[in-house]
């Protein structure tokens, strides 16, 4: 029985961890593609677009798993953390939206 339970939370892990990948990966390429935007055109709203992306993406997956890797800080604070960094890349996109 517990074999069972141990097997489903490994593949849980494992789906949670593969989802968690692509959309890093994906937060990734979009703002890498957005950097390069803003060197090909000189517009700093699309620097603002893809920091902000980063942010909303790529930053609060990374840091999650290395502040609980690291076991530096409570869950709680880990949450305080990643929704202060997805708050700050919804942020940055609204200026980058809104900017003169």
């Amino acid at each position: 029985m517990t074999e069972t339970i141990l097997l489903v939370m490994t593949e849980t892990l494992l789906v949670r961890l593969v989802v968690l990948g692509l959309i890093s990966a994906g937060g990734l390429v979009i703002g890498w593609q957005g950097y390069r935007g803003f060197r090909r055109n000189d517009n700093q709203t699309l620097l603002w677009l893809s920091i902000g992306i980063l942010l909303l993406t790529t930053v609060p997956i990374g840091g999650a798993g290395l502040l609980r890797i690291t076991d530096v800080v409570t869950q709680q604070s880990v949450n305080l953390i990643v929704l202060m960094l997805i708050n700050s890349g919804l942020i940055v996109i609204l200026y980058a939206f809104t900017r003169g």
